[in-house]
């Protein structure tokens, strides 16, 4: 589904981000990018979502269902690959106050053709994905009216409501509460079940060993492990350790991994 091959990213002032990166991410998984920060989880996700010209200039290959990345128009990629930007960086990208429902169809632009109007059934599959989300509280409001953790909720429905076979999360989990990260893992694994293929890129360990396929470790732009959850826990727990993502233990509770 996704294969990224011996691929290597510098800055355009020549600070390596990623060096030698080999990824095969199969269709309908869960994978975790964990990481410190500064390891290059953000940038790995956009050079996989083909964000903008800057990250086409990379060393190695891209392929999304067996096609070179590169050689995609970016309108072929946005209807295969969906990514979530990091608050700090999506919050900057909405200059005025929009409804929240007209503000989500947004993100079926994807499917549309220059001044195609949105219809009746793409407004339909919003409302969908906001009760599935349980955010249909907010409808008529105006994005400016939302805190922080409400915001992330309506990009999470923007990026959902994209429809891609791949959608990738930048730390998603921010800003949430406990209810809606519980229900916005139930609602990833149903689409999972659908065959959708999920990469998130995260500091929430407990969810990575516990809900997650697979785990991809970066440290300093190198992979360090590229494993399913289970193996990690049995073989590596300690490279996290020492990459600072959690400083004290792990343990067991009803059959799942902790770390506290």
């Amino acid at each position: 589904m996704i294969k990224a091959i011996n691929v290597s990213y510098r800055y355009s002032k020549g600070e390596e981000v990623l060096r030698n990166i080999n990824l095969n991410i199969k269709e309908g998984t869960i994978t975790a990018l964990i990481g410190s920060n500064g390891s290059g989880k953000s940038t790995l996700l956009k050079l996989i979502s083909k964000t903008n010209e800057k990250h086409l200039k990379y060393d190695g290959k891209i392929e999304l269902i067996d096609e070179n990345i590169k050689n995609m128009e970016y309108k072929k990629v946005s209807q295969i690959v969906g990514l979530l930007e990091q608050r700090n960086e999506f919050s900057d990208s909405i200059s005025d106050s929009i409804n929240i429902e007209k503000f989500i169809v947004f993100g079926k632009y994807n499917r549309k053709n220059l001044f195609e109007n949105y219809t009746e059934k793409d407004y339909l599959e919003v409302n969908k994905i906001m009760a599935e989300l349980k955010i249909d509280n907010l409808y008529g409001r105006e994005t400016s009216q939302l805190s922080g953790g409400e915001l992330q909720k309506v990009f999470i429905a923007k990026i959902l409501v994209q429809d891609t076979p791949v959608i990738l999360f930048d730390e998603p989990f921010n800003n949430l509460d406990i209810t809606f990260q519980k229900e916005l893992i139930k609602l990833l694994k149903k689409l999972k079940m659908q065959g959708k293929t999920i990469i998130i890129a995260m500091h929430e360990l407990n969810i990575a060993i516990n809900e997650c396929d697979n785990i991809v470790l970066l440290e300093k732009g190198v992979i360090n492990y590229c494993g399913t959850s289970n193996e990690f826990v049995n073989q590596v727990i300690s490279k996290a350790i020492d990459s600072e993502l959690v400083n004290i233990e792990l343990f067991q509770y009803d059959n799942k991994w902790y770390i506290k």
